[in-house]
This record gives C-alpha cells, sequence and structure tokens, in this order.
C-alpha cells in the first residue's frame, strides 16, 4: 500500500517497526463537546476584563475510525482490522486571540508553523484527544475578539496544536558504472578479494570517475540516515560484484558485464513537526455560546475592518485608466496616475470582489471576481485583465550587437491597431509592453520587426514576423549578426 492516505479528515501511514500497524493524524483540531455535540466554551464579562474558558481537543471520532481499519484491511488484503494508533511525541496547543489577522487554518500542515503571539499555551494531556484546558483572563479588547469568532467571523480566535510525527519517507541509493574499466580496474585494486577490500576498492573507484553514487532523499534528511544509506548501497555493490570478479567474467575491456547498476531503497522514519490550526469561528456559533449583554451587540455594531486593495505591480505604461473594487454594496477605486492603495469598507462575509476596470487605448471594460478572503487584497496584472508583452534581446548582446530597435503591431479583436518602438541597448536589453488580455473578446494578432546595430554602425533589417505568444526573444540563428545579412 501507499506510504500515506487521507482518509475523512485523517491522515493515515504506516508504523514500519510493528507488523498491521499504523499511525493516523487528524487534519484539524476541535473543541470539547458535550453529549449532544455542542461546543463547551464559555464567555463571561467582568467589568472592563473577561473571562474565557473551553478545553481544546485533537480527536477522530469512533465511526470514522472504524471505517478507516475497514479500509486499511481493504487496502491490505488482510480480512482483520489493523492497530490504530496516533503517533505523536510532544503536543503543544495554543490559543489565538487577534483582530482578524490571525489567519488560521483548519488542516495539518507539515512545518509546525503556527501564529505569532499566542495569548495562551498549554502541553496537552499527552493521551488522544490530547485535551487543553485554558481558563484565563482576557481584556475587552480580547473579548470583542472571542465574541466576533462566535458570531461568525474569521480569524478573531484560533487554536493550533503543535507536534511532531515520525513520518516514513522512502530513500534510495544507486551505484553506477561511468567507465567500462570500472570492473577491470576493480580485479586490479581488490586486494586479496576480502570484503573490506573489495568495498574500499569501490570506494576509491567513485572517487576516480569510475562509478558514481547517487543518493535520493526527503528534504532536510538526518545525518544517520545518509550514512546508513550510503553504507547499504556500496554494501550491496559488494554483494552484487563479488561473484563477478571471482568467476572471471571480466576482459580487459570490461566486455558485456563492463555496465553495472545496484540499487538500495530504505524506509525511515523521521521526525517532523506539524500542526493542525481551527478558526474558532469555524467550531462554535452564535447557538452555542451565551454571549454577555451588550457584547454581541457591540460587535454586530463595529464596523468590519476594511479590505486594503493594491497594485502588485508598477502600473507605469500601462493602458490603465481607472480600478473599481467592489465588495458588497461597499466600493473604492484605484485612480491614475500613480493607482494608489484604497481601503474598501468592511463586508468579511462576503469573500470575493468585482473588480472593475477601464483603459485608456480603447479596449472594451474588464470585470472579473477575485477572491479576498482576508483583511489585504494585492493585484496581479492578470487581475485587472493585463497581460505583457516582453521582448528578450539578451542573446544580441553577447553577439557584438550594439543596439537594437523592435516596433510592435498589435490588432486587438475590439478595435483598431496599436504600435509601440521599443529601443533596447546597453544595460537594458529586456523590455515590457501591457496590453489588454481582453478575454472572451477572440483572439488577438501581435507582429514585431526589428533592426540590430552592430559594433562597427552597421544596421541589419528583419522582416515582420508574428508573435505566437507574448514571450519575444530575438537572436541571430548562427550566432553572429552577419548570419541575416
Amino acid at each position: 500500500m501507499a506510504i500515506s492516505f487521507e482518509y475523512r479528515g485523517l491522515l493515515c501511514y504506516e508504523k514500519r517497526s510493528a507488523p498491521r500497524s499504523y499511525y493516523f493524524l487528524p487534519l484539524a483540531a476541535d473543541v470539547q463537546r458535550d453529549d449532544a455535540n455542542r461546543p463547551m466554551v464559555t464567555v463571561v464579562a467582568a467589568g472592563a476584563t473577561g473571562f474565557l474558558m473551553l478545553t481544546a481537543a485533537w480527536r477522530a471520532s469512533e465511526d470514522i475510525l472504524a471505517g478507516l481499519r475497514d479500509e486499511l484491511a481493504r487496502r491490505t488484503g488482510d480480512g482483520e482490522p489493523a492497530t490504530i494508533r496516533l503517533a505523536v511525541r510532544t503536543v503543544t496547543c495554543d490559543l489565538f486571540i487577534g483582530d482578524g489577522r490571525t489567519e488560521a487554518g483548519g488542516r495539518a500542515e507539515a512545518g509546525g508553523r503556527a501564529e505569532a503571539a499566542a495569548v495562551a499555551s498549554r502541553t496537552t494531556s499527552g493521551a488522544p484527544p490530547y485535551s487543553a484546558l485554558f481558563s484565563l483572563t482576557v481584556t475587552a479588547e480580547q473579548l470583542a475578539d472571542v465574541a466576533a469568532a462566535v458570531l461568525g467571523r474569521r480569524g478573531f480566535a484560533a487554536l493550533a496544536y503543535r507536534a511532531t510525527v515520525p513520518l516514513p519517507f522512502v530513500a534510495t541509493g544507486r551505484l553506477e558504472s561511468a567507465s567500462e574499466r570500472f570492473l577491470p580496474w576493480l580485479r586490479s585494486c581488490a586486494g586479496s578479494g576480502s570484503v573490506a577490500g573489495l568495498r574500499a576498492a569501490i570506494e576509491l573507484a567513485v572517487t576516480e570517475g569510475l562509478a558514481t553514487v547517487q543518493l535520493s532523499l526527503p528534504g532536510d534528511p538526518p545525518a544517520d540516515l545518509v550514512g546508513t544509506l550510503y553504507d547499504a548501497v556500496l554494501g550491496r555493490a559488494v554483494e552484487v560484484l563479488a561473484p563477478l570478479l571471482a568467476g572471471g567474467a571480466v576482459g580487459p575491456a570490461g566486455g558485456a558485464n563492463a555496465e553495472i547498476a545496484v540499487q538500495v531503497e530504505l524506509t525511515w522514519d523521521v521526525e517532523r513537526p506539524v500542526s493542525a490550526r481551527v478558526d474558532m469561528s469555524e467550531v462554535v456559533g452564535p447557538d452555542d455560546v451565551v454571549l454577555p449583554p451588550g457584547v454581541a451587540a457591540a460587535v454586530e455594531a463595529a464596523a468590519d475592518p476594511p479590505l486594503r486593495v493594491s497594485l502588485g505591480f508598477d502600473p507605469d505604461d500601462a493602458p490603465l485608466a481607472w480600478i473599481r473594487v467592489q465588495r458588497g454594496d461597499a466600493e473604492a477605486v484605484l485612480e491614475a496616475p500613480k493607482f494608489e492603495a484604497v481601503e474598501v469598507p468592511g463586508r468579511s462575509a462576503v469573500r470575493t470582489v468585482r473588480v472593475t476596470t477601464g483603459y485608456t487605448d480603447g479596449a472594451p471594460v474588464h470585470r472579473q471576481d477575485v477572491p479576498a478572503p482576508g483583511v489585504e487584497l494585492v493585484f496581479l496584472p492578470a487581475d485587472v485583465g493585463l497581460t505583457v508583452v516582453t521582448v528578450d534581446a539578451r542573446a544580441l548582446a553577447t553577439s557584438g550587437v550594439r543596439s537594437a530597435q523592435v516596433w510592435l503591431t498589435h490588432q486587438p479583436p475590439y478595435g483598431r491597431q496599436v504600435r509601440r518602438v521599443l529601443a533596447l541597448g546597453r544595460d537594458e536589453w529586456v523590455a515590457h509592453w501591457w496590453l489588454p488580455a481582453a478575454a472572451g473578446s477572440g483572439p488577438s494578432y501581435l507582429e514585431y520587426r526589428w533592426t540590430a546595430t552592430r559594433a562597427d554602425g552597421r544596421v541589419a533589417e528583419y522582416p515582420p514576423t508574428r508573435a505566437d505568444t507574448p514571450v519575444i526573444v530575438l537572436s541571430f540563428s548562427e550566432g553572429s549578426p552577419d548570419a541575416s545579412d
């Protein structure tokens, strides 16, 4: 079966050291629930402060575990359900309370990254469901953030589990002969033919370039894995090569036995940090928690954080007239010529924005929906309906060319031709031209012709050519400007 697979919100993988035993890791965290499956969260206001109590949990339901055992039996062909256990080492749970920027995800991630500035951290119970009790006093601002999460607003409170798990990785090592002299050379250098002598000869052959050893390892492998795999490759090479050398099957030139390839595969448990985070708004709702009087009303009345919108590219020379951003019934406009960042009034329940772009070259207005799940949105050229034509003449700079000029002609499907002349030379051998993408308006036509000025002042001209892609590379077919005269 596969090293690992997902099943109904669980990551499952084999425990190599124990037959028919498997690890599972929940991909999302939760809070403790009562017999009716209601989250057990308490929020109390006390003057200028408040009190929050909850217990985090990292678990899988019994019906899902039963299904996982059946799935393992099906995958392995074993009629009996396998033993399942959650294999983790030290487990810590963090509670985050923020201003809409906690960015808590809902899945386990390798790397163990958790958001900064946790308001509290707890070492868990040490056994599934790895309960972590939080009972703490919060400020008025934090109380409002917790209330915002209860009322369904993401990013205001989150739980994050951090742990290390032994994930199995497959590492492979391969020795290959790199010369027909490899086997004859081994025979001459292996000495008495002992295992130690042959191994030393193989290592020396690798050093001399007669053979190569290639290791394929997981990212950031443990030091002992590298050494163990290398030793395993050499050990296997000794096993394979010793009979060949002893049998005298190696001629002076190597013969048919000269091509040698030996491969070893090891499965190794590597300790990896993981995290499973959940936004409180996903596990607790307004029907689950009795909020203190006035807190819910204050949160509802407060304006959502605005959405900051900016361009992630330099709009100079782009044919942009204006960019309107609509979020629900709120909107803002990025205006020429600088297109400085704007803020769209908060409508956090709206997770996309409608972007409408006007152009200065007669192109039709472009409309597009862009995801906006957070409090900041940075537009790429494609978000505002732009594509960029790139002319790359760096190959000319290495061919003795002093300068080049390119005449571009664009025939859009919506109107008149547009032309642009680009000058290249000295330290500027790459130039760009912005064009509206005109999605859904039919194909457009882009043509270019160019000249190259040699170091001696002579000019070579090149005829018009249709560009099939927005990236135009100028070069000489024979590597010299004289080839195109």
